[in-house]
């Protein structure tokens, strides 16, 4: 059996579409589909619904998928086998948005320039949903921020950063912040994720208690909606919000005690130890356990 196949089988399941799966892929939709028919004719059995435009895996390849991850994980595990320093392969790093702009960049050229035999395979999302996908095994580290619940034993946390709440409008406030907070239509960072502890903080001390206009789960799109004057907002201070100074007030600090932190999530014995050390080393060398 083919593990390029299952590994298409696999990025079609979790982008939802055979169109989407391809385009990341860098295949014809044509491609995946044939690979998947491929599988379903070996294996004898529908892997995929397809309604519309979307793939929804079937009972049958639901069952199959964690067999399935570790079957092409393995496969790609093998060079890295032969490999004494333990640098060939496959490494699956998450990562939330900021921390994508800000940090992996510059660790991706690190990890270019000085470890030619290291594949990083990115996964983006949100800090609660690549802390799921750690602790599955999905992926081998991941860059979030710290979360607000315990650890189990099985996983070590390191702290790299803490980055400070500010205020954010279009226009410099003429009076207080916590007034233009009161006046000003408010551009909520969502609820569930888990950097907001701080912002509730700090607006439970500041006696603020204001319905949202509006909700989103995206600091940069929030950003740039301040950018367009729909509303003012808190967020934490990433490096990637200096590219909006120009257009948006940004205000100093809200204080020490009113930050979030950023960290790096790996398994306490990992797999891929070679792999989280030099990762580690990159970070550090590119900057990212500053203090922003």
């Amino acid at each position: 059996m083919d593990t390029r196949f299952l590994k298409s089988l696999l990025v079609t399941v979790e982008k939802g579409s055979i169109a989407e799966a391809a385009r990341f892929s860098g295949l014809t939709a044509a491609a995946v589909g044939q690979r998947i028919r491929a599988l379903e004719n070996e294996l004898k059995v529908d892997l995929l619904n397809r309604v519309g435009h979307n793939a929804i895996p079937t009972h049958a390849c639901v069952q199959m998928l964690p067999r399935v991850r570790r079957m092409v994980q393995d496969a790609d595990n093998l060079s890295g086998d032969i490999d004494e320093t333990g640098l060939t392969g496959t490494f699956r790093i998450g990562a939330i948005s900021t921390v994508l702009t800000d940090d992996m960049p510059e660790v991706l050229r690190s990890l270019q320039r000085n470890h030619t035999t290291l594949q990083p395979y990115i996964v983006p999302g949100a800090s609660k949903d690549l802390y799921s996908d750690l602790v599955a095994e999905k992926i081998d580290a991941a860059l979030t921020v710290e979360p607000p619940i315990a650890l189990p034993k099985s996983i070590r946390k390191t702290i790299l950063r803490e980055e400070p709440l500010v205020f954010l409008s279009k226009k410099r406030p003429t009076d207080s912040i916590l007034t233009s907070l009161l006046s000003e239509p408010y551009i909520a960072y969502d609820p569930e994720a888990w950097g907001v502890k701080m912002i509730d903080a700090y607006l439970t001390k500041a006696d603020v208690e204001k319905k949202p206009f509006c909700i989103l789960d995206s600091p940069e799109t929030i950003a740039i909606l301040v950018c367009d004057g729909v509303g003012v907002t808190i967020l934490p201070r990433w490096v990637g919000l200096q590219r909006y100074a120009r257009k948006l007030y940004i205000s100093k600090s809200l204080g020490n005690e009113f930050s979030r932190r950023i960290c790096l999530l790996t398994h306490a014995t990992p797999k891929r130890g070679p792999m989280i050390k030099v990762l580690k080393d990159a970070l550090v060398a590119t900057g990212a356990t500053r203090k922003r």
